[in-house]
């Protein structure tokens, strides 16, 4: 993955994989974008477009914390 000081600062929905690979897909952003979901995005003619930090933003707000149980 792209350190966060190379990632550009726009990033279209068809390029997301690109940088976020494992991580989000094309499809997911749209499904979310259709249940009124996910993070904001512009639409530019037929191109949407998310703000890269929106983007980070969004994914550190629904990160978990993974505790392990110990018996």
């Amino acid at each position: 993955m792209e350190r966060i000081m190379d990632l550009p600062p726009f990033i279209g929905r068809a390029e997301v994989s690109r940088y976020f690979p494992g991580i989000l897909t094309p499809k997911t952003l749209a499904n979310l974008a259709s249940q009124g979901l996910g993070p904001p995005y512009f639409k530019i003619g037929r191109k949407i477009v998310y703000r890269t930090e929106d983007l980070l933003d969004w994914l550190q707000s629904r990160a978990v914390e993974v505790r392990t149980v110990r018996r």
